[in-house]
């Protein structure tokens, strides 16, 4: 497997655009391969290398974006060594014990120091943005004879850092026994690992999973962007995986931590990926503050800027004209209003049809996300196809506020009713598109929400232990969930403690249990469809409009490319980090 940046994989989509033609053209809208809209746009004039966007502009389909603004990434040329990469990030680790928590807060900074047993490709080597192709990382080989069974080959060449207590000693089977183990026994991962039953290792380099039933996705559940492989002695220290040092076998060894300030790691010289990683290290910023992490990219103290807009893209451009945009369609949208279906009125499915048709999503989309965003959906659509959604596969996600009120009428609630919604607002932005649709329920149906702000805390206990004291709640999925078992099952499945929205239809039960039992790729993807298809029509879950994702890259950075569906070169896809490097 070449270590080397694909310089020309996605070259279609990441083109230069002048100034002029950028703001001649903020609000055209471009789907390009898999749906991501990271093309060029402008009108009609095109400057050599420019590719016209296909789709509509504003919010007019189910996936709308601007196109990438900023200079293309300058990913010619032989890597060179050297460097540190900086990173600025709102959250910062809650703790350092991987097992007790999915955040991205913990997840980012330290991917790139430990390895999985599989991994999924990283951008730069992805076929498209859907690519899930499963890699080697501590594993070489695999196989499975049958969907009960699975055998992993640990490589011989993957050594712990040189830190103690493990100094630098070989991973082992064992190794990868006890951290399974420990993921399925206790903390944020158990409901992953549930369907195993056993783990052996019958010598030093072979692990053998057992499962209760067949079950045709572990792959997906290791190869998780979260599923760090860690040496067995860890858990041996005082506090086990919360204390430092982070020890792994990925490319960049843990050099500090400091609480409200920054992680910081510096390259492996042993890591077993030959000639990785290029840089000699990276920091990762802990600064909540939106403004200050702007003001440091603006002055060159940080090389990777997430941001929330289209229009805050715009603005940085004016002061570093040279970043690069990358801009990517999410895959679901992670926030959708939750109705308890359990008693009326949100048990009547003319209801919940009449709520969708009375949303006006394309408003949203271009009054909070300048035309840059999603219709919104819960199944995800990168599992079951090669494009995001068609307006004909989201029947209720039109707005047709008439009709709505003719279904309200038909279900005997033509007067509207009250509701109240619990809800915590990460963003401001999400504030605003709580507001709009409380506004658009009480204009077009009569329908009173309420809104009850919550602390994090609180509304977070209420949330997933479905005991929320009201009728509605702005709910999500689970936080990170990236495979297809997490979205159907997990997440859909009336006997999972993961279905926050009540979801109970039996053909819905029947199918992401088949999911679970199907090796077949095209029968699964053709599955995942028809749980769509009865989300959509029965509307268990609202959707809800979701906003692309923005970034500015320094560019002196190389070796990135645009995000995939789950992963991207920070965040939970940071372990691509090992492949960047500097000028």
């Amino acid at each position: 497997m070449s270590t080397l940046p694909r310089s020309n994989r996605w070259s279609s989509m990441r083109q230069r655009m002048s100034r002029r033609s950028l703001l001649r053209s903020a609000g055209a809208a471009g789907v390009g391969l898999g749906g991501i809209a990271l093309v060029g746009c402008g009108e009609s004039e095109e400057e050599p290398g420019e590719t016209q966007p296909a789709g509509g502009g504003g919010g007019q389909t189910p996936a709308s974006g601007g196109g990438s603004p900023g200079a293309a990434p300058e990913t010619s040329g032989e890597p060179v060594r050297g460097g540190t990469f900086r990173y600025a990030q709102s959250g910062e680790p809650p703790h350092l014990d991987i097992s007790g928590v999915l955040s991205f807060g913990l997840h980012s900074p330290v991917a790139a120091i430990y390895s999985r047993l599989v991994r999924t490709v990283w951008p730069s080597e992805a076929e498209h943005r859907g690519d899930f192709t499963i890699m080697p990382d501590i594993a070489t080989e695999w196989e499975n004879p049958d969907l009960q069974e699975y055998v992993f080959h640990v490589r011989p060449d993957a050594h712990w850092h040189n830190l103690d207590p493990v100094s630098g000693r070989r991973v082992d089977a064992e190794d990868v026994k006890v951290a399974l183990d420990h993921y399925r026994s206790e903390g944020a991962h158990q409901g992953a690992f549930s369907p195993v039953e056993e783990i052996t290792t019958p010598d030093d380099s072979t692990v053998v999973v057992r499962m209760t039933e067949p079950f045709a996705l572990f792959m997906e559940t290791v190869s998780n962007a979260v599923r760090h492989i860690f040496a067995r002695e860890v858990l041996d220290r005082p506090n086990g995986l919360d204390e430092a040092p982070v020890i792994g076998s990925g490319g960049f060894i843990f050099e500090s931590f400091q609480r409200g300030d920054r992680l910081v790691a510096t390259r492996n010289p042993d890591y077993f990926m030959p000639d990785l990683p290029y840089m000699d290290g990276y920091e990762f910023k802990f600064i909540p503050d939106a403004a200050t992490r702007v003001a440091n990219f603006r002055a060159g103290e940080t090389d990777y800027l997430g941001l929330a807009s289209w229009d805050a893209v715009q603005e940085v451009l004016e002061t570093n004209p040279d970043a690069v945009h990358e801009e990517g369609i999410p895959g679901h949208s992670v926030f959708l209003p939750a109705m308890d279906m359990r008693s009326a009125p949100f048990d009547d499915e003319r209801v919940r049809r009449a709520m969708s048709l009375a949303f006006d999503r394309r408003t949203l989309i271009d009054s909070l996300y300048s035309g840059h965003g999603i219709w919104g959906w819960g199944v995800p659509w990168a599992f079951a196809q090669d494009e995001v959604w068609t307006e004909e596969q989201l029947p209720w996600a039109r707005f047709e506020p008439t009709e709505a009120k003719k279904l309200l009428d038909a279900a005997g609630q033509g007067d509207g009713f009250d509701a109240r919604m619990n809800f915590f607002a990460y963003t401001e932005l999400m504030e605003s598109e709580i507001q709009l649709f409380q506004a658009d329920m009480l204009t077009n149906l009569g329908i009173n929400i309420q809104l009850s702000p919550m602390e994090y805390a609180g509304w977070f206990e209420t949330y997933t232990g479905r005991n929320w004291g009201a009728e509605m709640a702005w709910g999500f999925q689970i936080g990170t969930s990236s495979t297809t078992d997490e979205f159907m099952y997990q997440n859909m499945h009336s006997t999972s403690p993961a279905n926050y929205y009540f979801i109970n239809d039996p053909e819905i039960d029947e199918l992401t249990v088949r999911i679970r039992q199907t090796a077949e790729l095209e029968e699964r993807q053709e599955m995942v469809r028809q749980v769509h298809a009865i989300d959509q029509e029965m509307v268990y879950r609202l959707p809800s409009p979701y906003a692309n994702g923005h970034a500015l890259i320094s560019p002196r950075v190389h070796g990135w490319q645009p995000p995939l569906v789950y992963r991207g070169s920070v965040g939970y896809g940071a372990s691509a980090l090992t492949q960047f490097w500097l000028s």
